[in-house]
């Protein structure tokens, strides 16, 4: 068909205007959504081209604000795109992603195309970006002060890692001395401590080191630093751990005064001069004689350069050898504790107990009258006893009758002491050693020293003992025939029985015995041998003893004394 002329034009003339149209392609997004985690450093977003591509196209790319803003979640864009004619390659915009340390959830902006020029804007024209929340998290101490006792074994030291999870990190643990020392109280660390995906906490051992020794609490330095895998480092990136102690023995800790002497063995002596472990601002001595009792009485101890504390009570004289310093109960009230064996306890404000045991304030008067009979050697005991041996000559050469060498056990055997603490004002003009009546039984001996004490003369007493009272008093309370024993003044035992007959005794529950002055070593005990069991009468009185063989190898005899 032929059309005409007129026609003709009119078909050119529409034509000329729609062409563009029909001839444009089309711009639009690859997705309609993305998703990137907020730890990405960038996303890259596609732009597609379609359709008829003769002609040159642009359109511009830019961010519109959700729920995420930019400059804090990613940095802006206003990005222009560019074709050529027959170009149909897709374009790229990379989307800078901003992490942050805040815990916030999922966030969200928009993407647009605008401003379109060639081409048109197809169906796919925003594209929604999500950013999804990555935080490595906060890593810091659980607490700032971590406790442990030294008996626990080890100390727990936990690190939290706070505001997320996400992904592997570490941080590094080290410690740092403080009162505590590395090595005596507790073992170093300086090691790496990681965190798995999704793990919130770590429990880090730390080695605590114990001891004998009572201590007053000690305290170390935690840190943290170093840290990798994208947390970051808390408030909390120090800690201090303290150590407390339930030890109750100070005494290895403190300033001793020690005697210096060839023939006096004596152990050594708490300085009570020296600053307590407790208060920097007081001695020892100080502490005592805040003792209350002590104040309203207007008794104050002394200790001479010898060591031996001294407490003068009206014209009594108290001597005590301090032999320990240790804690007690919290709270205690402060007072004297003076024991039957007078041995004493002296229970300060400060809640620790300075101990001592009786003294024999003339201790060199009592050493001289040994050395008149060629015995000058002395050992004082832990306990505050004077022990002597018999024999102080050379130990005799023996063979037995194979002829091997062989121990004379006689030539080990000793006398044994123990001063009562105090001593009384004596009308003497003489120092002087000698054997009075016992007070509990006129046929029994003991020792009076009496010696010069500036311008007085005292007279201290020295009874019997046993050579270990709670080994003894244990053993002989193990006897199934026993109910009680108590160990009182000038070397008495008291034991009550449970049964009518004891010892071929009937009729009879109590039992005064008398430790005796000799000592005896036994070689090698058999195990049924040691302990507390009935002899003949040794003492000829037509009653019947009893022996006791301690586990030191030593057997003493106490004599029965009295029955009811």
């Amino acid at each position: 068909m032929r059309i005409p002329i007129i026609n003709k034009a009119l078909y050119c003339l529409l034509w000329g205007a729609v062409s563009p149209m029909l001839l444009a392609g089309e711009l639009q997004f690859a997705l309609a959504s993305y998703s990137v985690s907020e730890n990405g450093s960038t996303l890259q977003i596609t732009v597609a081209r379609s359709g008829t591509v003769g002609s040159a196209a642009g359109v511009t790319v830019k961010s519109i604000e959700g729920t995420a803003t930019a400059g804090n979640d990613f940095k802006a864009v206003s990005t222009a795109l560019t074709w050529t004619g027959g170009d149909s390659d897709p374009k790229t915009v990379n989307i800078s992603i901003t992490d942050d340390p805040t815990t916030e959830g999922d966030e969200t902006f928009t993407l647009e195309l605008q401003n379109p020029t060639g081409d048109t804007v197809g169906a796919i024209g925003s594209t929604t970006i999500t950013i999804t929340d990555y935080e490595e998290g906060t890593l810091q101490f659980a607490q700032t002060s971590f406790t442990a006792d030294e008996s626990d074994g080890t100390a727990t030291i936990t690190i939290n890692r706070v505001n997320g999870t996400n992904g592997a990190v570490a941080i590094t643990l080290k410690t740092a001395d403080d009162t505590a020392k590395s090595g005596s109280d507790y073992d170093a660390l300086d090691l790496t401590v990681s965190f798995a995906d999704g793990v919130s906490s770590a429990s880090v051992p730390l080695t605590v080191l114990d001891d004998d020794l009572a201590e007053l609490s000690e305290s170390l330095t935690l840190s943290l630093s170093a840290i990798s895998g994208g947390a970051i480092l808390g408030a909390d990136k120090t800690a201090t751990l303290t150590i407390t102690d339930s030890d109750s023995d100070f005494t290895p800790s403190l300033d001793v005064i020690e005697l210096q002497s060839p023939t006096i063995t004596r152990p050594p002596l708490v300085d009570l001069k020296k600053t307590s472990v407790m208060d920097a601002e007081s001695t020892y001595l100080e502490i005592i004689n805040s003792i209350p009792v002590l104040e309203i009485g207007e008794v104050s101890a002394e200790q001479p350069t010898s060591g031996v504390m001294e407490i003068l009570l009206g014209t009594d004289k108290f001597y005590f050898y301090p032999v320990a310093v240790r804690r007690n109960d919290p709270g205690s009230k402060p007072l004297v504790l003076i024991e039957s064996d007078h041995s004493a306890h002296f229970i300060t404000s400060q809640d620790i107990t300075v101990d001592v045991q009786p003294a024999l304030g003339g201790l060199s008067t009592f050493q001289d009258a040994l050395t008149e009979v060629e015995l000058p050697e002395l050992t004082v005991t832990e306990n505050g006893n004077i022990t002597v041996q018999v024999d102080q000559g050379p130990a005799p050469f023996e063979r037995d009758e194979n002829g091997e060498l062989v121990i004379n056990n006689s030539f080990y055997d000793r006398w044994h002491f123990r001063p009562l603490g105090v001593a009384t004002i004596s009308d003497a003009t003489a120092e002087s050693t000698r054997l009075i009546a016992h007070p509990l039984f006129p046929d029994e001996t003991m020792i009076a020293v009496t010696f010069k004490d500036g311008s007085d003369y005292r007279q201290q007493i020295l009874t019997t003992a046993p050579v270990n009272a709670q080994e003894a008093l244990t053993r002989i309370n193990a006897r199934v025939d026993v109910r009680s024993v108590v160990h009182r003044d000038y070397g008495v035992i008291v034991l009550t029985s449970l049964l009518d007959t004891f010892a071929g005794i009937q009729g009879a529950t109590e039992y005064t015995l008398l430790a005796d002055y000799q000592i005896r070593r036994v070689e090698h005990p058999e195990s049924t041998a040691l302990g507390f069991s009935t002899i003949p009468d040794v003492n000829g009185d037509g009653l019947v003893d009893f022996k006791m063989v301690y586990a030191n190898g030593e057997e003493q005899y106490f004599l029965l004394m009295s029955y009811e």
